[in-house]
């Protein structure tokens, strides 16, 4: 067998390895199974409803999505959803249930029609409200600048109780953007936007930034901050451009990358947001950048119930996507009454379920022993002795009690790392 030595030089200057698993497609078609996934004896999980229309198609963007269509099409992808909450309630005993978290995203929610925004808010509220919440139930919602307007923020804010927390792309500056095919329009627009939400009582604002976008320089990172210091989110969070991500390869080097995501490190820092260096969320309100279904999903390794084209949903042994992952036409979507017939799932192995959990947590810049011995239901430093000595000893990860903590020499790497703890045969071309 291939030392660990060998195995992480051949890795670090490779773009697969990144927060995105499994590698390929491929990889888990052994696990496949026609059986469901089961959430009868769960107590504790989050919601995740997906939205897939869009005003215009972002070329960066790695979610199903549609152009956006007209309202009835709207009203019709709504109800189709409705019906699969109200099945996932009635077959589950949700009255023992402890809901941590309700995101909707998409493609852009806000791309609704008034009507439909309207529709969807009530439906994800009374829904919600069936269930109990837990403590830090903090509900989300993702928008652009270019669907949003003082109306549509006015139904969020006053029909969804729930929904304390909204979410914009800006990413990068604006001739990159429109490149890519994104308009986040002027500055003043975004101000605008902001304080309309502010004034309607949506308590948390984040926005999305990008690095490692094709010929994006340090001026436009600067200049992107800029943005950034006059609208002041609660919240800011920060993605690399990935290999799923792509058609082709990577625009930049890994070197490249980390330069990077070191200026928007320095920027954010220098606004007095929290956060620590190779974890992608920013706060400046005392929390850790997230809202309740992420944290409870990348923290805690909770389990999740997606509804909608394409939507994920994952157990503590074994994930399933919606109708719509393996690249089905909406028309082909929309002719069920359910989006979770002919859904994919897998019934995974422990290791399987690791890698999921750390590529997730590795998204972050921490991960939980705590949650590695639970998966693999023993000692994780034991049965992963020689990739933890390797990595400790190179100062790539430090331990703090539970905590195992990326550092910032190891950032840089980060794939690499994580892919140490994945199954060995698992590669790129698998």
């Amino acid at each position: 067998m291939q030392n660990i030595d060998d195995i992480f030089k051949s890795r670090v200057n490779d773009y697969h390895y990144n927060t995105s698993y499994p590698l390929t497609p491929q990889h888990w078609q052994k696990y496949k199974t026609n059986r469901q996934l089961s959430f009868a004896d769960i107590k504790d999980y989050s919601w995740y409803i997906h939205i897939p229309f869009c005003k215009t198609l972002c070329k960066f963007c790695e979610y199903t999505r549609f152009k956006a269509i007209d309202s009835e099409a709207e009203k019709h992808y709504l109800k189709i959803i409705s019906n699969d909450i109200a099945n996932f309630i009635n077959q589950n005993n949700t009255k023992e249930a402890i809901l941590h978290g309700l995101d909707i995203g998409g493609g852009t929610p806000s791309a609704l029609s008034h009507s439909s925004l309207y529709e969807l808010m009530l439906m994800a509220n009374d829904y919600a409200d069936l269930l109990t919440k837990a403590g830090d139930f903090c509900g989300s919602i993702e928008g652009s600048f270019n669907t949003i307007d003082e109306e549509k923020i006015r139904i969020i804010a006053n029909n969804a109780k729930n929904i304390k927390r909204m979410s914009f792309g800006l990413q990068s500056s604006a001739h990159l953007m429109k490149g890519l095919n994104r308009n986040n329009g002027s500055v003043k627009h975004m101000v605008k936007v902001f304080d309309w939400c502010r004034r309607y009582g949506i308590k948390i604002l984040n926005i999305d930034l990008m690095y490692g976008l094709p010929n994006q320089s340090k001026e436009d990172i600067t200049t992107v901050m800029a943005i950034v210091k006059e609208l002041m989110p609660e919240h800011i969070t920060i993605y690399e451009y990935r290999t799923n991500m792509l058609k082709g390869d990577m625009p930049s080097d890994v070197d490249t990358r980390y330069m990077q995501y070191s200026q928007l490190f320095n920027l954010i820092s220098d606004l007095n947001y929290d956060g620590h260096f190779g974890g992608n969320t920013f706060s400046r309100i005392s929390d850790d950048g997230l809202s309740s279904y992420l944290h409870h999903r990348m923290i805690e390794n909770g389990s999740y119930k997606g509804f909608g084209i394409a939507a994920q949903s994952k157990i503590c042994n074994g994930l399933s996507y919606n109708i719509g992952k393996g690249g089905e036409t909406l028309k082909d979507c929309m002719a069920h009454d359910t989006f979770e017939a002919d859904s994919q799932t897998y019934i995974l192995p422990p290791q399987e379920m690791l890698a999921k959990y750390l590529a997730i947590s590795g998204y972050y810049g921490k991960f939980r022993l705590s949650k590695m011995n639970d998966i693999i239901g023993h000692n994780s430093m034991k049965a992963f002795k020689s990739e933890f000595e390797y990595l400790l000893n190179n100062k790539m990860i430090a331990i703090d009690h539970d905590w195992i903590s990326i550092t910032k020499e190891g950032f840089k790497y980060y794939g690499a790392i994580l892919s140490l703890f994945y199954p060995h045969e698992v590669t790129p071309t698998t």
